[in-house]
């Protein structure tokens, strides 16, 4: 009987050491399982991230294709443009620098200097009140329409050195005194009297001034004897106003 017991025993340890190696496995396969699922899904998304990178490459390599397409467009214009400059080169005398920046300084000067100039009298005998300003009609130059024939007034253009004159002329028995006034300041007057004769005179003054560009220069009567002494007449006096810039 002892015998008996002791191999229905051994046979159920034995048993039960298979059972417990069984259910170890199981759960080896499933953690196994588990992992490869994961390594699975891992692997899927490198998968999709590596064609979003294929497409960019893509996309790159058709850009990169374009830019070179327009720097060959361009290195064409340039060299077509390198062949007109040579051509053009072939008749300028050789300079050195110091020339041509002496030439172009030379040249700004003298447009400065000579580019702004006016002149303008009346056409006829007129009649102006105390400090009204005279409407010179005939615009014999003006270079670079600054004088306006419609309310007298010449609107500076450039920033300089100027020189004004006005030139007036006083009927018989009769005397003006004339002003050249610049934003409403005098800067100059010339007083004609002819009120003593029976003749007439005539009278000028020249002013050199620096003004601005926007300022306005006119001419205006002061005082006279009459509404009606101003004189200006081919065989006689040309009453006129005229300037320009000095530099």
């Amino acid at each position: 009987m002892a015998a008996l017991a002791v191999s229905v025993l051994v046979l159920f340890l034995s048993n039960a050491s298979v059972a417990l190696r069984s259910s170890e496995t199981d759960d080896r396969f499933l953690e196994l399982e588990r992992i490869i699922k994961l390594q699975q899904s891992q692997l899927d998304n490198l998968l999709v991230q590596v064609a979003d990178l294929n497409v960019q490459v893509a996309e790159k390599d058709s850009e990169v294709t374009r830019l070179k397409e327009r720097m060959g467009d361009l290195e064409k214009k340039c060299s077509s443009y390198d062949e007109t400059i040579d051509t053009s080169d072939e008749n300028v005398p050789e300079s050195t620098e110091s020339e041509i920046t002496s030439t172009d300084t030379r040249r700004i000067k003298r447009q400065e200097s000579t580019n702004v100039a006016f002149h303008v009298y009346l056409s006829g005998n007129r009649c102006y009140s105390n400090h009204e300003i005279y409407i010179f009609d005939v615009e014999e130059i003006d270079t670079v329409n600054s004088y306006n024939v419609g309310d007298g007034i010449f609107d500076v253009p450039i920033t300089g050195t100027y020189v004004f004159t006005v030139t007036v002329g006083s009927n018989v028995r009769r005397f003006l005194q004339a002003q050249i006034m610049i934003n409403g300041q005098i800067k100059g007057q010339a007083y004609a009297d002819s009120q003593d004769i029976t003749d007439i005179h005539s009278a000028s003054t020249t002013i050199v001034v620096n003004a601005n560009a926007g300022d306005h220069v006119f001419v205006r009567t002061e005082h006279s004897s009459n509404n009606c002494d101003v004189n200006s007449e081919v065989y006689h006096i040309r009453t006129s106003f005229s300037g320009w810039l000095l530099f």
